[in-house]
């Protein structure tokens, strides 16, 4: 019979530094096995950012290409997000040491300030601390000659994960909806008039975003809103006598003719100020990849299609960008749905919906379904979908209660802070984390879906303590996903009212915008109002006047 050891006599009699090494000596010799054998194991369900850094700790090779025949695409972009964080977490390794052979200007690490070292290590995760990788080890294993290499590599797998999931998101369009043959469809001197609210996400905001609702589904409480008693986004539509289309802003005072296809398919430059219009003719079917009919020229298909008129588009956006409150899907879904009468296209609100995720992935910026859905449907609801890569959102509508009784209405401010902040870089970090199941983003993602159900039982319960509490819990999880929610500007606005509300967030995707507080009375409220118009952090920071949309987005013709 074999020696027999209490608890306290085996921590005494074993080696367990030998065990930690053998252990890490197995998962190094395994790790590639399985990722080698990827459709039989579960090598890309694990926590890839932690498994990533045991790549990068061990100089592992990357996993081979995986077959686009056969091979699920969620499971390759995966793989390409995974590759890309190896050789992110390799070339961090590698600016540690401040010598990049190859480089035009060398710096020996002796010659660094101690400062600079201290940041650089901070910025290795404990498995890579103490961790240096050589060129030659660079050029053996990963078959990259320089920093420059190294860098591009990584940034190519990672557009490759962000174009596979633009292909995915397209192909269930083409799969699940006929392709568009748009015709003018009213009279000539007709116009078609788009408005559409704004929304706020309540709870459960980025369990919609692919991959995140594609693998687990996602519920997301929102409302429609209109601001100071109008909805903040209008577009017009009618036919003009050139053969060409003509778009115009209003409040950006910017006019762009497109005469042929070229120029409309210039739709995701940077910064063009006509993205969002151009992309929604694309996907109404004025380009040729998208349409149900094939033409030479722009100008041949406005003579055939549409009575040899021409279109012109006007669009008002009475929201700042960056304000969070889901100003560019909305603006997309207003866009469609006015094109879908003045085309004669027949789309319903999910047909839109649909085509505005395809939109802001044909725009790169990626994003979820709750945005469009939350303003082409009126009012308060839990917003649902199923896991899969066809996203159908369904609806629950719930009483607006406490948003409208005389007793609640005067407590639900909505002030914006006068900062901004874009949601497309947040938007791919986060999205990364996702494909890399990290631990820590998909617990957060986790409780904000449950939470969400959570929102829906107080509102049904009519609990506006419980209401405001469960805004004030969401805010916490946002921040928890993502660090730059709340700058320091922000939280100084915060540290002024927070005593006299249940519970306050950003709208949308935080970090500016604007934010929603939920006082505890009617004297609370008065109390806020008053501190932040006597003192308004900067020169554009004001309250905004917010009801409930009845209607959500409405198209209407003269």
């Amino acid at each position: 019979m074999g020696v027999r050891y209490s608890a306290n006599e085996l921590n005494d009699v074993a080696d367990i530094t030998a065990l930690l090494d053998s252990r890490e000596s197995f998962q190094r010799e395994t790790l590639p096995i399985m990722a080698a054998h990827a459709h039989r194991s579960p090598f890309y369900q694990m926590d890839l950012n932690h498994t990533a850094q045991k790549y990068a700790a061990a100089r592992l090779p990357l996993p081979g290409k995986l077959p686009a025949e056969g091979t699920p695409i969620l499971q390759r972009i995966h793989h390409h997000m995974f590759c890309a964080r190896v050789l992110q977490y390799i070339l961090k390794l590698w600016e540690k040491s401040f010598l990049f052979p190859g480089d035009s200007n060398q710096e020996v690490m002796e010659e660094a300030t101690k400062e600079e070292e201290c940041r650089k290590k901070d910025e290795l995760p404990p498995l890579l601390q103490g961790v240096s990788i050589s060129l030659e080890e660079l050029q053996r294993v990963y078959g990259l000659r320089s920093k420059e290499e190294l860098a591009a590599r990584a940034h190519e797998e990672d557009n490759t994960a962000f174009h596979l999931l633009q292909k995915a998101t397209l192909q269930q369009l083409t799969i699940t909806s006929s392709l568009p043959s748009p015709q003018l469809s009213v009279y000539d001197d007709q116009i078609v008039w788009g408005r559409g609210p704004a929304r706020i996400d309540l709870s459960g905001g980025w369990t919609d975003t692919p991959p995140y609702t594609n693998l687990c589904g996602g519920n997301v409480v929102n409302v429609a809103i209109d601001l100071n008693g109008q909805p903040p986004l209008q577009v017009y539509l009618k036919s003009s006598a050139t053969l060409d289309i003509t778009l115009c802003s209003i409040d950006l005072g910017s006019v762009e003719k497109l005469s042929t296809f070229e120029e409309l398919r210039r739709y995701n430059v940077v910064g063009s100020p006509f993205s969002i219009p151009k992309a929604a003719l694309a996907m109404a079917g004025f380009l040729p990849e998208f349409g149900a009919k094939t033409f030479a020229t722009l100008q041949e298909q406005l003579k055939a299609s549409f009575r040899g008129h021409g279109v012109e588009i006007t669009l008002l956006v009475a929201i700042p960008a960056g304000s969070g409150l889901g100003s560019s899907s909305l603006l997309a879904a207003t866009v469609l749905s006015a094109l879908s009468d003045f085309c004669g296209l027949g789309w319903d609100a999910q047909e839109v919906g649909r085509r505005t995720l395809c939109l802001e992935q044909l725009l790169t910026t990626g994003g979820g379904w709750q945005d469009q859905y939350g303003g082409l449907y009126r009012g308060l609801k839990l917003l649902q979908s199923c896991p899969g890569l066809y996203q159908n959102p369904c609806v629950r509508w719930l009483p607006e209660h406490l948003l409208e009784d005389p007793r609640y209405a005067p407590c639900h401010l909505l002030y914006f802070t006068g900062i901004t902040r874009m949601s497309k870089l947040i938007l791919a970090e986060i999205v990364r984390g996702m494909f890399m199941n990290s631990a820590s983003y998909l617990r957060v993602l986790s409780e904000m879906r449950q939470q969400a159900l959570e929102m829906h039982d107080a509102i049904t319960r009519g609990d506006f303590e419980r209401y405001g509490r469960l805004i004030g819990v969401a805010w916490e999880q946002n921040k928890r996903l993502d660090s730059g929610t709340c700058p320091q500007a922000i939280a100084d606005i915060i540290s002024r009212v927070e005593k006299d509300v249940w519970g306050l967030k950003l709208a949308g995707a935080g970090g500016g915008g604007y934010l929603y507080m939920v006082a505890k009375d009617v004297d609370a409220a008065q109390r806020i109002r008053h501190e932040l118009t006597q003192r308004p952090p900067n020169a554009t920071a004001r309250f905004v006047g917010m009801s409930v949309s009845h209607s959500g987005i409405k198209v209407s013709r003269s």
